[in-house]
This record gives C-alpha cells, structure tokens and sequence, in this order.
C-alpha cells in the first residue's frame, strides 16, 4: 500500500464544509459542534487530537469557529497557536498552547522540537496555509504517523505584532537556535471578556430551579478546568431574590458560544431562557434552553450540517 499524506483542509473553501456558505446566520461567530463535522473529517482531526490530549474528540465541543459578516458565512476558524500567560485561562508564561475550541492544549516547545503531553515527539514545521481562501498565512503543520501515512493538521500561527511577521523559514531555524525568540513573537492568551468572579451569593441547579419560559439576566461567566475539561459557570443577577447573584454550572449546549468569548457584564448582560424540561425514566432532568447574547439574537439549537 501506498505511502500517504492527508493534509486535513481546514480552509474556509473546503469542500467537506461547503454546506456552510448555504446557511443564513444570525450572529457573527457561530460555533460548529464536533458532533455535526463530516465523519471523515472528525476521524482525521481526531488522529491528531487524540495524540496532543490521550482523549477523543469532544463530540460536545467545537474545533471550528464559524464568521459570518451581514448574515452571510464569511471564514472559518479552526485550531490557534498561542503563547500562555500566567494565571489566564490556566496557562502559564513562555509556554506554548493550540487553542482548540474551548482548550488550551499545551505543547513542549524547546531547541529539540516539539512534544505533547507525555514526552511524545511531535513531527511539525512552520509553512504556510490558505486558511481564509484570500492568501497564505504562517502556519504549524502538525504530522501524526498511521499505518497507511500521515495525517496533517495545519494550526494558525498568531502574531503579537501584525506588521512584523516572521517567516516561516526563519521560525524553522530558530526553533532550533533560539525557540525564545518563537515565543516572544507569538501572540498571548488574553484576560476574557466575562465578568470575572462576582461573588455570587447562593448555588443554584440550573436544571431544576430555573422556571420555564422566564428571562434570567446573566451578568458573568468564567471557565473552569475540570476532570472533564473546560467547563463554564454563569453567575445570575436578582435570583433568588432581588440583588443577590446565583452562581451555576453552563449548560453544555452553552459552551461553544462561551467559547467565543463574548461580552457579558453587569452592565451589558446576557438572557437565560429555560425552554423545556422533561425527567427521562431514570430520574435524569433534562433541559432545552438558550442563551442571548446583549444586542444578538442566537437560534435555540446549535448549528447542525445534518451531515
């Protein structure tokens, strides 16, 4: 059998995602669940993902991250390569991480290469990518050996300074010379826009207590890494009295939208609306619910390919 190399195309042309520009969107950045990604696809990016994490895919998270510009899909975003910084998001200085979704996946990055999590190697280069359809950008081309090839998955590279980008040529040289110089020119983890930690006043089950068909004014959010993975609490103004704040587990079907990092303060907050509420025949509550974003309306459901 044939030697291969399948590069996965994460492009905002790619044909296994074509489907995205036929749909209408009614917010700016629309997060694409890892459940609704062509099965390929989803097989391929889990090959790499698996090696970086010793985890599957998240079928509940996203990898991509959909722009649309006056209802219209404009580009996708997919996997981002960052620097960390101390106390943001769990990631610590000068130390290198792929934003996947919600995640910060971190890398050992030093003069003899890259490595995951457990000491593995990692096969990688700096080169450069189409991601957006308009022209090449600096890119980290991450290979993951199977028995048939190789699986290549293309993370964008981020920039501190826009207008002194290295090359990528130069960036190979240095990760073998100077990898300090990589990471100082790398763009870092920034502080979220969410309200930060209110101190909230009581605890509340957000699958039980909440009525239905009622506004909720979320006034904040934060991540929180758990043995699960990132996960989000959501803090609630005048629940459940006036001028007491509630503090609550996220909704799953909430996470890739916080992912987005939208604003939600007290001063310009979200809208929690239980939608339905059902006990299945193992006594398990479950929910349908939304989340508004301040001055965006979002569908209930997440988008689906139907693929």
């Amino acid at each position: 059998m044939a030697f291969t190399i399948n590069t996965i195309d994460i492009s905002s042309n790619s044909p296994a995602l074509v489907s995205l520009a036929g749909r209408v969107y009614e917010k700016d950045y629309t997060s694409l669940p890892n459940s609704n990604l062509p099965v390929s696809m989803r097989k391929d990016l889990n090959v790499v993902y698996s090696y970086l994490t010793d985890e599957e895919l998240p079928l509940d998270e996203n990898t991509f991250l959909v722009k649309a510009q006056d209802s219209v899909f404009s580009r996708l975003f997919g996997p981002v390569l960052k620097v960390g910084s101390d106390g943001i998001e769990g990631t610590k200085t000068d130390k290198l991480y792929i934003q996947w979704g919600p995640r910060f996946i971190p890398l050992e990055f030093n003069k003899e290469g890259f490595f995951a999590f457990d000491g593995n190697k990692i096969e990688a280069e700096f080169g450069k990518f189409n991601f957006s359809g308009r022209g090449e950008d600096v890119a980290l081309f991450i290979s993951i050996d199977e028995e048939e090839g190789q699986i290549v998955l293309p993370v964008a590279v981020r920039f501190s300074d826009w207008e002194n980008l290295l090359d990528p040529k130069a960036m190979n040289v240095l990760s073998k010379k100077k990898p300090q110089e990589i990471l100082n020119a790398l763009e870092k983890v920034k502080e979220k826009s969410g309200a930060g930690r209110i101190n909230q006043d009581f605890e509340i089950n957000l699958k039980e207590d909440l009525e239905l068909n009622t506004e909720y004014e979320v006034v904040g959010y934060y991540r929180c890494k758990t043995t699960y993975g990132i996960s989000f609490r959501i803090l609630i103004n005048n629940y459940p009295e006036e001028n007491t704040i509630a503090g609550t587990w996220a909704h799953n079907s909430f996470k890739p939208l916080l992912a987005t990092d939208p604003e939600i303060t007290p001063e310009n907050p979200a809208t929690l609306i239980i939608k339905d509420r059902k006990v299945d025949d193992k006594g398990v509550t479950k929910i349908r619910c939304m989340l508004v974003l301040p001055q965006q309306q979002t569908s209930e459901e997440e988008l689906n390919l139907d693929f």
